[in-house]
Formats: structure tokens, sequence, C-alpha cells
């Protein structure tokens, strides 16, 4: 790099002093807590947690989801909520279709997403059960990807039971009508 310093530095916008080699472009290094990974180019909305220090999210094919409170309970929730047929189906109403049934899910097709955001805040039992369904559809597919074939078919009807659960949840949250 040093030797090469002068080049750099005419060619693209530096820092100053001893960090001139570091990218000036905004980036999410120092994002690095626990949240919820939402890929952008997919045939559904999907959601998935991370925990680990490690992980930032610096790809514009992954979107993020900074919540006020990072705990657990929190990101079971939001990912259980979005990983629903009722998100889902809002998503995709809105989201940049593709070829072969893709849709692109950027920032500016999730964003206007409805949301009741008073009821994630203040209604911390559904929540709570938001968290728990999403913790055993986990805990379901974990066990289904090492199962026999006799084990899948029945923690196939476990874990269609809990999406089940995980959708009528959602029809709470969002206060729909059996007619809606």
């Amino acid at each position: 790099l040093l030797r090469n310093k002068q080049i750099i530095q005419n060619g693209v916008e530096t820092l100053p002093d001893d960090r001139w080699h570091l990218y000036t472009r905004a980036n999410n290094i120092a994002k690095n807590f626990p949240k919820v990974y939402v890929p952008m180019t997919s045939e559904d909305t999907y959601a998935a947690i991370t925990f680990s220090p490690k992980h930032y999210c610096d790809n514009a094919n992954v979107n993020y989801i900074e919540l006020p409170t990072n705990d657990e309970t929190n990101l079971y929730a939001i990912s259980a909520i979005i990983n629903s047929t009722v998100y889902s189906v809002l998503a995709r109403s809105i989201a940049n279709p593709q070829a072969e049934g893709y849709f692109k899910f950027n920032k500016q097709f999730l964003e206007p997403v409805p949301f009741p955001v008073q009821n994630f805040t203040n209604n911390a039992a559904l929540k709570i059960q938001f968290a728990k369904a999403a913790k055993q559809i986990d805990e379901l597919q974990k066990k289904f990807k090492s199962s026999s074939p006799n084990q899948k078919r029945a923690i196939s009807e476990l874990l269609s039971t809990q999406w089940d659960l995980l959708d009528e949840l959602c029809y709470q949250f969002y206060a729909l009508s059996d007619e809606e």
C-alpha cells in the first residue's frame, strides 16, 4: 500500500493522516450487534437472526433491521412477523417483481409495508408469543434436517401447525377479521 499511496490518493478519496487507506464511503462495519437479516432478492419474505458480534451487513443484497432494543424476544418476534404469510402478502404487493417469481425486497419496498408499531411496542404478551413460535419453528427445522424419512413426516406436520399458529398471531397483530 505504501508503495502505491500516491496513486491511490490521486485516484480515490481517502481519509487523512494514517487512516488514508480506509474507505470514505459509509459502511456498516461498526453495526456488529444482534440483528434481523432480510435477503433482498427472494421468492418470499424471509428473516433470519444473528447474535454474532462478528456479523455486519455491508452488502446491497442483504438488508438488516436495527431495533431500538435488540433483545432476544424482539429479534425473534420481528423475524416471525416477516416470515408470516400476512407480511409476505403485504410486502410482495409492493415489491419489485423479478424473473422466475422472485421479488426485490429493497429498503424502499420494505419500509412502506404496514406494520402496527404501537401494537408491537405495547403488546408484550403477543410479542412473547411471536418469539416463542419463531423459536419453536427454528428448533423443528433444525430437527427436520437431521431426521429420518419417518421422523421428517411427523416433524413436517408439527412445522405446519407452528406456521399456522404464527399466521394466527399475525392476524391478531394486524387486527384482521376472519373475512380479511
